[in-house]
């Protein structure tokens, strides 16, 4: 019989950001949607395994409900353990909280929360206006290491971290010190077992999943447990060569079972 995974296999806290963290998805997860995200094409834990777990994690503490985003540090001394360090951070200078990966998200800030526009007409700047507007970028933004704790919502903003970026390419994603490749492939253990399980044992099934003759017999409840393989071996016609010993009686058997089904 399988057992659920521990909850701390799969989750940690961190108690800086009071935050659950998924130690194979490598980012934070609210502690309310647990359930869901284990029974996600991400993880497809079968519904009990997710509700055990989602039970011992409603217990852990301190955990905000929901993040105190507005708390959180905008820079930090040390790496969030479990999350992934990012390299192609872009930091602007003049709104020292505003990080982003892509140059387009620097300009859209720009645009949206401090009205840079350049350009004094309508449309499209012209080519010398193009060259103004990436000076002024390349004068205010600096390239930083970065890390996100949640992927969407309210937390999912960037995080400048500890270190140096130095000639390291762009979009390169560092992972933390511990065995996360080992507890994913872990993970995917427990998933392939647990499918292996469901193909191989008998389920207890509702009386229109079942034929007529199981109903009769009311066999539903012995089965339920029971390996399909070894189940049919023992259905296989024996051998009707010679009338004595076990051979034979299994051979009687066999056809008194026979004609009772056939007449029934």
């Amino acid at each position: 019989m399988l057992e659920c995974p521990a909850a701390d296999d799969i989750f940690v806290i961190n108690v800086k950001f009071r935050v659950i963290i998924c130690r194979p998805c490598q980012h934070a997860i609210r502690r309310d949607q647990v359930e869901a995200h284990l029974v996600s094409t991400v993880h497809r834990f079968c519904r009990s395994w997710a509700q055990q777990i989602q039970a011992v994690v409603q217990q852990w503490n301190p955990v905000d409900e929901p993040p105190t985003v507005d708390r959180w540090p905008i820079a930090i001394d040390h790496r969030i353990p479990h999350i992934p360090v990012y390299d192609d951070g872009l930091l602007y200078s003049i709104c020292e909280r505003y990080i982003c990966r892509q140059i387009k998200g620097l300009k859209n800030h720009w645009r949206l929360e401090h009205g840079f526009t350049p350009a004094s007409h309508r449309g499209r700047p012209r080519q010398g206006q193009q060259q103004e507007i990436r000076d002024a970028i390349a004068q205010h933004q600096r390239q930083v290491l970065c890390q996100q704790l949640f992927p969407h919502g309210p937390g999912s903003h960037y995080i400048q971290a500890a270190g140096s970026t130095g000639a390291t390419q762009p979009n390169r994603r560092r992972r933390d010190p511990d065995a996360v490749d080992q507890l994913i492939e872990e993970v995917r253990g427990y998933q392939r077992q647990d499918r292996e399980a469901q193909r191989t044992v008998i389920q207890a099934g509702d009386l229109d999943e079942a034929t007529p003759w199981l109903n009769r017999t009311g066999w539903i409840r012995y089965l339920q447990g029971i390996p399909r393989d070894p189940l049919f071996n023992s259905t296989a016609r024996p051998s009707d060569e010679g009338t004595e010993g076990i051979e034979g009686a299994a051979w009687a058997i066999w056809q008194a079972m026979h004609r009772l089904a056939t007449v029934s």
